[in-house]
């Protein structure tokens, strides 16, 4: 049985909502620092990572982020500065000649592929010369090679002699 001092502090709360009373009822809302929203979505933070550095669930951060533009914004912003500084760290790496960043930009920005040549040249009745140039990329490309040499008749994919 509850206390006669619990029943009327619910009473006292449950006319005081009734009457108009617009004191807050619940939790305060949470208050989101938006700078350091945007500091931590340009840092690529999932939402998970962003909501415990942000002191809140993951689910509170979302429910937010659905509902507030400016925190949405936040992290719009903070996504795009990242990919910003990551496109000029790798430009930089890329002009600074490191060879593996020239390619992937070349492939990314330009088009650019690796390419490889397998020529089949038959030696003598016994012999195939195989060059491949610069190697073999792609696991398809065996296959032709097999194929290849299935067909000048130096060796029977299959097995046989």
């Amino acid at each position: 049985m509850l206390g006669m001092e619990h029943g009327q502090a619910l009473s006292r709360s449950i006319s005081a909502v009734s009457a108009g009373d617009k004191r807050a009822v619940g939790r305060r809302p949470h208050v989101f620092d938006l700078e350091k929203v945007e500091d931590l979505a340009e840092l690529d933070c999932t939402l998970a990572e962003m909501a415990v550095a942000l002191g809140c669930s993951e689910r509170t951060f979302r429910e937010h982020r659905a509902h507030d533009p400016a925190l949405q914004a936040a992290v719009d912003r903070g996504r795009a500065r990242g990919a910003i500084e990551l496109r000029r760290a790798q430009h930089m790496a890329a002009h600074a000649g490191n060879p593996t960043m020239l390619i992937w930009l070349g492939k990314q920005r330009l088009g650019q592929r690796n390419f490889s040549r397998t020529e089949l040249t038959r030696v003598d009745r016994d012999a195939v010369e195989v060059e491949v140039s610069p190697a073999i990329q792609e696991p398809d490309q065996l296959a032709e090679i097999v194929a290849g040499l299935a067909e000048l008749g130096v060796f029977d994919p299959k097995g046989g002699d």
